[in-house]
């Protein structure tokens, strides 16, 4: 196994999403990255994952600790403003969720997001950047030729 230097993430930060308990790649990922010095952002979908989720968080020594359903736009924009205002932006997001709608054209506000938040992930975002509002679909998100 590579070897890779303790401090190789010192002063990022990384937003991981799909913990479910100690078995998740998720939570694999997030271990990792504090391990290299990574300062972390954990979600956990509701209520009931929260006991599963938050303690694991915890011990990572996560400051930024949310719950988030992909398919709440108001969760979304509580998680990216608590992600804006304690870093200014992400250095690593790790979307290991297993949400697929039903329907090929049901709302995948997560995508908007991510978009949205390209910006900020690499730090060249203008002050008045506002979320999109448009639903996205499916089809919306097929790759480019």
């Amino acid at each position: 196994m590579v070897q890779l230097p303790t401090g190789l993430l010192a002063g990022k930060s990384a937003l991981v999403v799909g913990i479910a308990n100690e078995n998740s790649i998720a939570y694999g990922c997030a271990k990792a990255f504090r391990a290299l010095g990574a300062e972390l952002a954990v979600t956990y979908l509701n209520e009931k994952a929260k006991p599963h989720v938050a303690p694991l968080a915890e011990a990572l020594g996560a400051p930024v600790i949310m719950p988030l359903d992909v398919r709440s736009e108001d969760q979304l924009d509580e998680l990216f403003a608590a992600v804006k205002a304690r870093w200014g932006g992400l250095d690593v997001l790790v979307h290991s969720i297993a949400y697929a709608p039903k329907a090929d054209d049901a709302p995948t506000a997560f995508f908007d997001w991510l978009e949205f938040a390209g910006g900020y992930v690499d730090g060249h975002a203008p002050a008045d950047r506002v979320p999109p509002t448009r639903p996205r679909t499916v089809a919306d998100t097929e790759p480019n030729g």
